[in-house]
């Protein structure tokens, strides 16, 4: 690049000797006239006592143009690792830098992504232990759990006992005529169904703790057996009827569809039990 710069600069210095010597030797200069030159002399004189030095002055001229362009070139060039540094080292510096800015941020990257996938396991974590918390149910008191320990030993015992009663019931239809034989039967069947009701929410009770149901309107003497037969006895029990409940004993005791609800049972129970406290 320096060599053709070299060559440039005695191409232009030449350049201006030869248009020096050809100017000051051409015999148009010696002629003095006074004749004004015209545009076809003119354009004679270029093309044919002009046509050599017009060429090598625009061959000179094209070169000029070459090695100005090379020569700005070259300086932009040395300005650029005047700026930088010099040398190729400080280009392979810059390539390295960039190299390593490409490395951390490929590093921010990562570490960015396994953050959110931290922060992500974390919310989920934070999730599942709430849901742990919801599904958790408190720890009961000791007394409560005595007590449930106490109602299950008791629903055990009164199922045991209505099982030897049915049996009983099962062992005396043969001795009975034909009408006591099928109205014992229908008790027994009433009988079975006791295990569907939840005695737990309706309490238990005996024959000997029995009040008088008929007093519930509704309630006649065959409908008060059934109901015994099921195990209800007082009228504590059915004040303790809820909706769900009126329909399984209205089911077992095989009585009207909704009738219980409609003639409202429970309420009866709870003002005659009301006007027994007063």
């Amino acid at each position: 690049m320096k060599l053709v710069s070299l060559f440039t600069r005695m191409g232009l210095l030449a350049l201006g000797m030869i248009l020096v010597s050809v100017l000051s030797a051409d015999s148009v200069w010696a002629n003095s006239s006074d004749e004004y030159p015209t545009t076809s002399g003119l354009a004679d004189s270029l093309l044919n006592d002009w046509a050599l030095p017009l060429l090598i002055l625009g061959i000179l001229m094209s070169m000029a143009m070459i090695g100005a362009a090379y020569l700005v070139r070259d300086e932009r060039m040395e300005n650029l690792l005047w700026e930088f540094g010099t040398g190729e080292t400080q280009v392979i510096e810059i390539e390295e830098e960039d190299d390593d800015d490409d490395d951390d941020n490929a590093v921010d990257a990562v570490e960015e992504q396994k953050a959110y996938e931290s922060a992500d396991e974390e919310e989920a974590d934070e999730e599942e232990a709430e849901e742990v918390e919801v599904t958790e149910e408190p720890e009961q008191p000791e007394e409560l759990e005595e007590a449930d320990d106490a109602q299950e030993a008791e629903s055990v015992e009164r199922q045991a006992r209505m099982d030897e009663e049915l049996e009983e019931r099962r062992n005396r239809l043969e001795s009975l005529d034909e009408k006591a034989r099928k109205k014992e039967e229908e008790l027994i069947r009433v009988a079975e169904k006791a295990k569907t009701i939840d005695f737990s929410t309706l309490g238990f009770a005996s024959a000997s703790d029995s009040d008088d149901l008929q007093r519930i309107k509704g309630v006649g003497p065959f409908i008060a057996e059934k109901l015994n037969a099921l195990g209800i006895y007082t009228f504590s029990q059915l004040a303790n009827m809820t909706p769900e409940i009126e329909e399984e004993v209205n089911v077992a005791i095989e009585f009207f569809p909704g009738r219980i609800k409609r003639d409202e049972w429970a309420n009866q129970a709870r003002t005659l039990l009301g006007g027994e406290e007063e």
